[in-house]
């Protein structure tokens, strides 16, 4: 996932661990299975707004704080956008190279 999701999770996985929290628990407040809740924290798969809205209640923190640096460094994107470039070339050469087998 983008680095954007990285930021957010690891936000999310503080906060609930300052409040001394499961992520069993966590999920039973969002009503939602435990497993689902795992994939979000492990960056498996994208965070709805309407996720963040309910854990910066269950967290007692505003939606600021879950968001937190997760927009606001361009250097982030660029970097991420970068790596990506990085390895499409590779991949592309690497491809190029069996072709050529």
């Amino acid at each position: 996932m983008l680095m954007l999701y990285n930021t957010i999770a690891q936000n999310i996985r503080a906060a609930r661990t300052r409040c001394n929290y499961t992520q069993e628990k966590v999920a039973e407040m969002l009503c939602i299975l435990t497993a689902q809740y795992s994939r979000i924290e492990c960056e498996r798969v994208p965070i709805s707004l309407k996720i963040i809205d309910k854990l910066s209640e269950i967290f007692c923190a505003p939606v600021s704080l879950i968001l937190e640096n997760a927009f606001d460094s361009p250097k982030n994107i660029s970097s991420e956008r970068e790596n990506i470039n990085s390895q499409i070339h590779i991949l592309s050469q690497m491809h190029h190279l069996k072709v050529l087998d």
